[in-house]
């Protein structure tokens, strides 16, 4: 007999949509996204031979916990490397330059956390709404010199032609199966949170332009 628990939370392969980088080689599947009270993130990262992504610096004080699944994964930190295979885990301050890349041939999946030590971004706001106190606490000990002040929009330049690229990039393998064991598609953008959903029908024309 299963257990039941009152207050857990099930993430269903089935149900998570990647947000997909380097041209369809690099696929982000959330698994539980950033929670402002806990301060931690979990996703399941699909990288393709010869994928890479580059990632600038995080906030001050947020940590990534990696650990490889399958097949072997690069990881530079701040200009260090080191090649981490099935099994293999690292952690490591996030606050600096890091870069993956799947240097070998098969595919390689890993399981990525984050914890975030400064804060919740909402509740230091609230605090102090003067952005240069934002950038106090994200960056403690560091002298801050404004050079320039700008009005704050917000504004995304994702679009539904983007989001189909996206699709193509895919490759007709996996458009195909996604059509034959879903027959829709939700994407998300990760940015502003704009949704587009495309049809069967909409994801067949997308496969016939591959």
């Amino acid at each position: 007999m299963p257990w039941a628990f009152s207050s857990s939370s099930t993430v269903r392969a089935a149900d998570t949509r990647p947000l997909v980088e380097d041209e369809g080689r690099y696929l982000n599947y959330p698994i539980f996204t950033f929670d402002e009270q806990k301060l931690f993130e979990t996703y399941r990262i699909v990288m393709k031979a010869g994928s890479a992504l580059s990632t600038q610096p995080h906030m001050k004080g947020v940590v990534e916990y990696v650990t490889v699944f399958s097949g072997e994964v690069d990881i530079t930190v701040a200009g260090d490397q080191v090649r981490l295979t099935k099994g293999d885990s690292i952690r490591f301050a996030a606050d600096v330059p890091h870069a993956y890349q799947n240097s070998g041939e098969e595919t390689a999946e890993r399981l990525e956390a984050s914890l975030r030590a400064a804060g919740p971004v909402t509740e230091l706001l609230k605090a102090d709404p003067d952005p240069e106190a934002l950038l106090r606490a994200a960056l403690p000990g560091l002298a801050l010199e404004v050079l320039e002040k700008r009005p704050i929009a917000y504004r995304c330049d994702c679009s539904r032609e983007r989001m189909e690229r996206a699709l193509i990039s895919l490759g007709r393998e996996e458009l195909r199966a996604m059509i034959d064991e879903q027959g829709s598609a939700e994407l998300t953008c990760r940015f502003c949170d704009n949704v587009q959903r495309f049809s069967r029908e909409e994801l067949e024309a997308l496969l016939a332009s591959c």
